[in-house]
């Protein structure tokens, strides 16, 4: 579907919303918003998908990866136009609504926002896990964005850091570590072990703590 297509369905489709409006959606209208929201998950990650084999050819600060990363970067300026409008005129819309592909696209979109998006939707968010309609470990991974966006311990130990020069990843520094699994079994999580080891780590909260130091100087060094 192109982006042609999907702001017509959008701003034709259901009208144009005014902030927060949050309108009752007739099934036609979740038809058509699922519509547009598988659309704009393949966008979301079409070109993420690219990333580790680009990373892989061309090295971690070449010129094809700083492309590529334009590219995302525009597509996600798009999709925010687009999820933006859905969420203001109806609010956090939930997987029975608009199935699982197109839930996703909300998440990710607001996740891969800036920080203003991110905290403008982050109460929307937290109501619908509140009310059963959306998924606690999105919001977990939301909360973790804008901490570490905001220079502050993350809680749920969800991101990430990667060191440009070697492409080696980083547990950026949670808040009480030694209770992250508890946390993160809270809202259905894996243990972080688990998660890390995705990334080719291991989790140990004693070296981790002797680790935070070099961890914090190489955020200074990278400007976070």
């Amino acid at each position: 579907m192109t982006m042609r297509w999907i702001f017509c369905l959008l701003m034709c489709g259901m009208g144009m919303a005014s902030v927060f409006a949050q309108a009752a959606a007739s099934q036609a209208e979740l038809d058509r918003i699922a519509a547009v929201l598988d659309s704009v998950h393949a966008l979301d990650q079409n070109g993420r998908g690219e990333l580790q084999e680009v990373r892989a050819q061309y090295g971690n600060q070449s010129a094809e990866l700083e492309q590529l990363w334009k590219r995302i970067n525009r597509q996600d300026s798009v999709n925010q136009v687009v999820v933006s409008g859905i969420l203001d005129r109806y609010g956090w819309l939930s997987q029975d609504e608009i199935g699982d592909s197109a839930s996703m696209a909300l998440f990710l979109v607001v996740q891969h926002g800036d920080l203003s998006m991110q905290e403008k939707y982050l109460p929307l968010l937290r109501d619908a896990v509140e009310k059963g309609r959306a998924e606690a470990d999105e919001l977990a991974y939301l909360e973790d964005r804008i901490a570490t966006d905001k220079g502050v311990e993350q809680i749920y130990g969800t991101q990430m850091g990667m060191v440009p020069a070697t492409g080696e990843y980083f547990i950026r520094p949670i808040r009480d570590p030694e209770y992250v699994d508890e946390r993160r079994a809270s809202v259905g999580l894996k243990p972080l072990n688990w998660y890390v080891g995705i990334f080719g780590l291991t989790w140990n909260v004693e070296q981790y703590k002797k680790d935070l130091p070099r961890i914090k100087r190489l955020l200074k060094e990278m400007g976070e």
